[in-house]
């Protein structure tokens, strides 16, 4: 009898190991999905709504905004939510997806729009991390495509 009680603990036990294990994944895969674009004054915008967007500046009509291998000239906007960071130390950097390889974008100082030139050397999806003054302020996902 006592050893039907322990296999059932342990049986149990593994159970939600394994139930928190797919949970974890699950996340992880979610937090992995392309960030939705937005428009403003009908501008394509990649980013968060509200606090900063990336516009394409350059190439053809019917090239991917974020080619891999080759850059772009991009708009950074830092919209009203934003405004307190005005004149603060902002860096940006991408993660890829696959590789974990990490990349810095660009460092700049926070005003309403500056304007960069940056690419990705690999296809797939990019993490877009911002930092102001070396703290986490917001990031969102990409997706650099084959030219």
């Amino acid at each position: 009898m006592i050893i039907q009680i322990r296999s059932i603990g342990i049986m149990c036990i593994v159970c939600l190991l394994f139930l928190v294990g797919c949970k974890a994944n699950d996340t992880d895969e979610d937090s992995w999905k392309e960030s939705p674009t937005f428009y403003i004054d009908d501008k394509k915008m990649y980013g968060v709504k509200g606090e900063i967007g990336l516009e394409r500046l350059n190439g053809e009509e019917n090239e991917p905004d974020f080619p891999a291998t080759q850059g772009r000239l991009y708009n950074i906007h830092f919209f009203d939510a934003a405004k307190e960071l005005f004149g603060e130390e902002a860096v940006i950097t991408a993660t890829h997806q696959d590789t974990g390889k990490t990349i810095e974008l660009y460092n700049l100082i926070a005003s309403s729009i500056a304007s960069a030139k940056f690419g990705f050397e690999d296809e797939g999806l990019w993490k877009i991390s911002v930092s102001i003054n070396e703290e986490p302020y917001t990031s969102f996902i990409i997706r650099a495509e084959k030219p």
